[in-house]
Formats: C-alpha cells, structure tokens, sequence
C-alpha cells in the first residue's frame, strides 16, 4: 500500500485538513497507471496516460479559446470535441483512454469536493467547538449575571429547525457520501479518528468507484441514508445540551437540574411527501414513521441501561432503581409491538385481500392494547424527573437531565413529521360541498367559496376513523389527514405534525386543510403551513395571511397553537424568479409577516419560517460558507426586524438528498454543522453603523429585480425551452432520487413522457439540467439585463449595501 506524505498523515491526525484530498488522489491516479494490481477503472492504453491526454486536450481547448477571441463564431467546446473524434477515427487515442481520463477528472473533482466541504463548514474539531459553544452560553446567562428564568427560556425555545428530505439530489452512492464526510472530517462514520492507513483506504475506493448514485434510487435508500443523518444531528444536539447544563450547573448550582434546553429541531419528509407523486401508499407512510420511532426507542432504551450501569453507591436514593426499572420496561415493551408492526405494514398489500385481513389483526391489536402502548414521551419524562431527584450523584444526574432534554424536544422519535400534498388535491376533496366549478382565487366566486368553507368550519364535527376507514377512502386530501390521526394516535400523541401544502396562494387552501384537521379531530396537535413560492404566492402571502388572521376560525387556531407556519421554497421561485429574485421575494414575506403579527397584537404567536432551499447555486445553496448559506436565507435584517417587534421568529432550513446528508454523516462533521446553525441562531447580528441601504433604496432595488423577473418569465414561456428541459432530462442524468423527473398526477392519461412546460419537470432535475449543458442559466438569466439598465446605480449599491453584495455574490 502506498504511504502518504508526511503533511497529509499529520492533517489526517490533526483533522486540521492541512491537506489536500485533491492533490492526494492524484498521486494515487498515477499509481494505477503504472501498477496493474490496483486497476481496476484506471487502465490508460500503452499510448500514453490519462494525465498526459487531459495535458494535451487542455491545450487544444486553449488553442480553440484563442481562436474564438479572432472568430465570435468559432465555438471552443464544438472545435475540441470534434478534435477528439477525428483522434480517435486515427487511432491517434483510443476510448479506453478517454474513458479514463473521464474517470480521472471525476475522482479529481471528488478530491476537490473532500477540501471544498471540509472549508465549508469552518472549525470541525469537537473540542474547539466544544470550547465555542460553552463561551456562546455563557455570553447569553451574561456569566451568571442573567436570570436562571431567563437563561432556561432562553434555551427550552425552539429557535431553528433542520428538515432531512428525500429531494431527488443523491448524486453519489451512500457509501461515497460517507466516504466524502469521513474525508473532510477526519473521521471515520462511527467517529473514530481517521489514521493515515484508513484515509488511504477511504481515498483508494473512491478512486476504484464508480461515482454516481446507487442503482436504484429507492425510497428505502434514501429513508436509510436520512436515519444515518439524523442519528448523528443527535448525537451532536446530546453534546450541545451536555455543554448548556454544565454552564448552568457553574452558573446556577442550585437551579440546574430543571432546565431540559431544546434550541434545535430534527424533522425529516422522507416517506411522507405526497406532493406530486403518486407512489408513496398510506401503508408506506405509516411503515417509514414507525421505524423512525422504532430507531429513537432504542436508542432511548441504550441510554437507560447506560445511565443504569454507572449508577450505584451512597448518591443514589431510594426509588431510583424502581423509576429507571419501569422507565426500561415500557421502553422495551414499546419496541416488541412496534417490531412486530412494522413486520405487517412493510409488507402489506392494502388492495389484496389477504392484506386487509393483516391490517385488520394489526389494528385490532393495537386498539386493544392502546392502553399499554408508549404514545406520549409526558409519563417518560416525569419517571425521569423522579430519579433525578433521589440521586445526588452529579454524572447520573447530568445524564438522566440530558436524557429528558431529548425526550422533551424529540419525543418519541427520531425526528419529528412533515407531511407534504398539494393544494389541488385539498381542493378536490372539498369542491362537491363547495360547489368548486371556478379556480379558488376567481374573483367571481371567492367569497362563495370562502363562505361555502366557513358554514362547513361552523358545523364541523369530529369523525371516528380506524384502518378500515383509511383502506376504503380513495381521495389523497382526507386520507392522509386521517393517517395523521393514526400516526397521533398510536404512535406519539403530543408531538405535533408538520402539514405542508405546496402551491397555496389562496386563502381557501388554508381554510380547507383547517376543516379536515377539525373534521377528523387533530387541530390542536397539527401544524398547518401553506408553501408560498410561486410568483402569484409570493405576490398574495402577506395579503392571504392577513386574510386568515381576519377569519375567526382561522385566528382562533393560531391563538391555540401559539404558532403561524409557513414554507418558502427556492426550486420553483428561483427558475421562475430567477435565484436572486426569489430571495429577496422571500426576504420581503419574512419582513412583511413579522410586521403583521406585530400590528394584529399577536406577540405571543412564535412565526415559524420553513425555507425548503437546496444543496446547489440554483436552488439557493450559498456556496461561499455555512455561515453564508445560512445569512443568504435568513437576513440579519430579518432576525433583528423580529427582535425589535416582539415576534418569536423560529427558521426552518432544508437538507435535501445524499448531497444534503454529507453535513451529517459523521459525528464531528454534523457536530461543526449544527455549531454553525446555532452561532448563527443564537448570536445577536453585529449592529451595522448605519441601515443598509437595500432596505431603503427600494425603487432601485424593485426595479433591478422586476427586470430579472421579465427575463425569467420569457425563458419559461418559451415552449422550445421545454423541449429542450424534455429532450436532454432522461439521456443526460442518473436517477438521483424516488421520484421521478416529471411530476406525477392521479390522471391515468399522463404519462409523463414529454413536458409542454418547464413547470412539468421536477425544479432540482431542472437545475441539474442546466449544469449538465452549461452555465447556471436560472442563477444568473437577468442579472446582466439588470445591471446594463443603470450600471452606476448598480456599483454604488453593491459597494454599500452587504445585503446586496450576498446576494449579487451567489
């Protein structure tokens, strides 16, 4: 095996990442040309390397580029290619030595990707981290100075969100999105430090790899990935509240004990977004939530029998050993029945007959045994409570404290649920009661349909539903609210599940989704939240919410959850926006619901902003830091607009795919990333000397991003672009996710096959598209129309505005 040198070894000890995965896997590329043991993809011909071809391709395209400087219509890339082809008609080359000096870029650029990741998220060492977030906790109780009360609401708050989805963008294996996390942290997927021997190994298979995604994508792939992700997020937040009651154990010695901090959510869709797919059954939903119960109730049970097992002596009281005893009993009773639950509706067949027969066992089962089921983390919680009390032993103490923080903020999963439909299905299910005949925003019928919708709030009463009821039930609005039901029912009661609706712009939509979480009796634990990101939603949002806080079914929810939810999306927005426009739309909805609160006098009602943005450029992935992608979608302006206001102000970000999950796949890494989001939720913006000036040169600035919007709008109306998305979708990418590249409907007569508008093909395959053909043309389409309209009004702004400068910088 080859050694590394003696800089990468030390990096490697160090995970100081004073190394360079690129430069490191080029020096094995050169190893396997001249060693036929490791070949494996690497073979270049005996007329010479791969490194030597890509020298002289690299030349000729400098010789085209040149060319093309005398000769507007001489194209560089046309002119290499078919240098290449007319090579290889000569036999001057042969394919295997393109294939691979391909291979060798590819593994090259995996390199690059190592370093990229490893800068990305800043300081990745546990103990530095360690020692930035106990000074950030201390800064917040002002050493002591501050209010025990205040510290401990200060940090029970659900200040930030992380949402796992299944977006199609798993554009490598899981083994090499592991590999690529490991690389960058310095450390092994299990945590243990990566020694130079091991790194070695991980960079040789990624040079033996074929780089791509598994085959198939499916969505038990990506649910595995997602866990993998997720267990690692806590793993990261359990150290998190370890340092935040150790503060408070210095700082408040006799208090300590009672403070359970929350901070960050885990949340994850995989398995339960229904938007515009029509592959994902109830029973596939319902499967995937209780194998994510199923993983954090062992885990629980694990962190019990720790806790157990370094108990004992004089410090522990009478009745700690009963409490933690019945604790591990109903944590292992609770695994026996979901086990063998998850065994029947993994496996069901919901339209054979033999399948209603297993659910009708399962369900009489679970409805008997309702009484003994674990379905609310409350009784846990206070056993725990119990033996913290009879143990004056600070270790076990600090432990059964670490274990009702998670419990209190996770409940009885590991993650917490979002559903996801459309707003068109809502409306199908409601229209026969409605009379629906007209668009739901059609000025001649609104108010009909608003009234149509209020009488049906007026007399809503609770249904009574069980697993029958959901096998016979055909529309996909009603049935998922009552899989919700079930889900609250039988799985974890008091956690409150996320229902996301996509395309909402009209007040309707909301009222709609209200009466079914009325009609089927789960409005108090169920978190309506409409998706504005379309330019017609982006336009309404303000005006549809003041719309919902006027109607008094709607202000009286709110009022009782203490919560108004809302989703922002970059996919949609930003091809039809442009990427630029959709974040400064997106910035203006957060400024403008802050001030409506305010103005309504709800200052009690946390705004709960979920910004489904994405892994790349086009979908509003900041590229330069952690702490950029996190400023680009959450504004300094955004969060002090709040503060000044009295609005509890709680951001919700997306990770999307096995490109998203590679900030997670290691203890460390997914240590220094949450570390960044609660830097960046927790520290107060550094006040700026004077307002930037985007935020008051608005004519300008509406101006600069209308005329990025017009130039949008004409690429997406054009019906040869269309063709074009059409043509090259399904020949020049992998399957990178489930779903597939179009959207499906319930309409038996689409197929799918060909696409009439960009708004047909999936926004993520969209952007992929693009980056497969050329330049990020959704990013940057506008932006040279916008400057040319007044270039010095352009400079000056960029040069005094940061907030304008971030977002010009994408």
């Amino acid at each position: 095996m080859v050694s590394p040198q003696s800089g990468a070894s030390a990096g490697l000890k160090s995970t100081g990442a004073q190394w360079s995965a690129a430069e490191y896997l080029d020096q094995l590329i050169g190893i396997f040309a001249t060693s036929p043991e490791n070949r494996r993809q690497f073979n270049p011909s005996e007329e010479g390397s791969a490194q030597k071809l890509g020298q002289d391709l690299a030349a000729t395209l400098a010789h085209h580029r040149a060319e093309a400087q005398q000769d507007p219509f001489h194209n560089p890339v046309l002119g290499l290619a078919l240098d290449v082809v007319r090579r290889l008609d000569q036999g001057e080359i042969k394919l295997d030595d393109v294939e691979s000096l391909i291979q060798r870029l590819v593994v090259t650029a995996f390199g690059q990707r190592v370093d990229r990741l490893s800068r990305y998220v800043g300081e990745r060492r546990p103990e530095k981290n360690d020692e930035r977030l106990d000074a950030l906790f201390r800064r917040i109780a002002l050493n002591g100075k501050l209010p025990f009360a205040s510290y401990k609401a200060r940090l029970e708050a659900e200040i930030f969100g992380i949402v796992i989805t299944a977006h199609p963008t798993f554009s490598l294996a899981g083994r090499l999105v592991r590999t690529l996390s490991a690389l960058a942290a310095g450390e092994t997927p299990a945590g243990q430090t990566l020694d130079p021997d091991r790194a070695e190994a991980l960079l040789l298979e990624a040079a033996k790899s074929e780089h791509r995604s598994d085959d198939p994508v499916d969505l038990m792939v990506e649910h595995e990935l997602s866990l993998d992700a997720i267990t690692n997020i806590l793993g990261a937040l359990r150290r998190v509240y370890g340092i935040a009651l150790d503060v408070a154990r210095d700082l408040y010695p006799a208090e300590w004990t009672h403070l359970s901090p929350k901070l960050v959510t885990v949340a994850s869709w995989v398995g339960y977004d229904l938007d515009g797919r029509s592959d994902i059954t109830w029973t596939v939903t319902l499967h995937t939530r209780l194998i994510v119960q199923l993983a954090q109730l062992e885990r629980y049970l694990d962190l019990v029998q720790g806790i157990r097992a370094d108990s004992g002596g004089p410090e522990v009281g009478e009745g700690f050993d009963a409490m933690i005893e019945l604790v591990e009993s109903r944590l292992a009773l609770a695994i026996k029945e979901i086990r063998d639950e998850i065994a029947v509706f993994g496996a069901v067949e919901t339209e054979a007959a033999k399948g209603y027969e297993q659910i009708q066992r399962i369900a009489k089962r679970m409805r008997d045994g309702l009484s003994l089921r674990l379905v609310e983390a409350s009784h846990l919680v206070d056993l725990i409570s119990r033996a913290l009390e009879a143990t004056t032993d600070d270790a076990v103490r600090r432990n059964l404290a670490l274990l009702r923080a998670e419990l209190c903020n996770h409940g009885l999963a590991m993650a917490h649920t979002h559903v996801r439909l459309n707003a068109s299905q809502l409306h199908n299910a409601v229209g026969a009661e409605i009379n629906l005949s007209a668009p739901p925003d059609d000025p001649a019928f609104k108010r009909s349909y608003i009234q149509g919708i209020n009488a049906l709030l007026d007399e809503v009463k609770p249904v009574t539903i069980n697993f029958g009821t959901l096998i016979a039930e055909r529309a996909s609005a009603p049935r998922l609210f009552m899989v919700v039901a079930q889900m609250l029912k039988y799985v974890d009661t008091t956690t409150p599940v996320r229902f996301l609706i996509a395309e909402s712009d009209t007040t309707l939509t909301v009222l709609v989704a209200l009466y079914f979480a009325k009609l089927f009796g789960i409005e108090d634990r169920i978190d309506i939240s409409p998706l504005f990101e379309t330019e017609k939603a982006l336009e309404r949002a303000v005006r549809i919410v003041r719309e919902l806080l006027a109607n008094p079914h709607y202000r009286a929810y709110v009022k009782e959850r203490k919560r108004l939810c809302i989703q922002t999306g970059f996919s949609d927005a930003g091809r039809i926006l442009g990427q630029t426009t959709a974040a400064a739309g997106m910035e203006r909805l957060k400024l403008g619901l802050v001030d409506l609160l305010a103005d309504e006098g709800l200052d009690d009602v946390q705004l709960v902003v979920f910004d489904t943005h994405g892994e790349a450029i086009g979908r509003g992935g900041h590229p330069e830091s952690f702490e950029a992608r996190l400023d680009y979608i959450m504004t300094p302006e955004s969060q002090t607009r709040a503060r000044s206001r009295g609005i509890a102000l709680k951001q919700e970000v997306s990770f999307q795919g096995g490109d998203g999950y590679a900030y997670f796949m290691t203890p460390a890494i997914a240590y220094a990333a949450v570390s960044r989001i609660l830097e960046h939720a927790l520290e107060e913006p550094a006040p700026e000397s004077e307002q930037d000036p985007f935020y008051t040169e608005w004519d300008y600035v509406v101006e600069f991003f209308a005329t990025i919007n017009q130039f949008n709008r004409m690429v997406m109306g054009d019906r040869k672009y269309a063709a074009l998305l059409s043509m090259y979708g399904t020949n020049i990418l992998y399957p990178a996710g489930s779903r597939s590249l179009t959207r499906q409907s319930d309409d038996p007569l689409d197929t799918g096959d060909a696409i009439g508008n960009p708004m047909q093909l999936r926004a993520i395959s969209h952007n992929s598209i693009l980056q497969q053909m050329g330049y990020l043309a959704n990013t940057l389409g506008g932006v040279g129309l916008a400057i040319a309209k007044d270039p010095e009004g352009f400079v000056s702004l960029y040069s005094r505005s940061p907030r304008f400068r971030r977002l010009i910088s994408m």
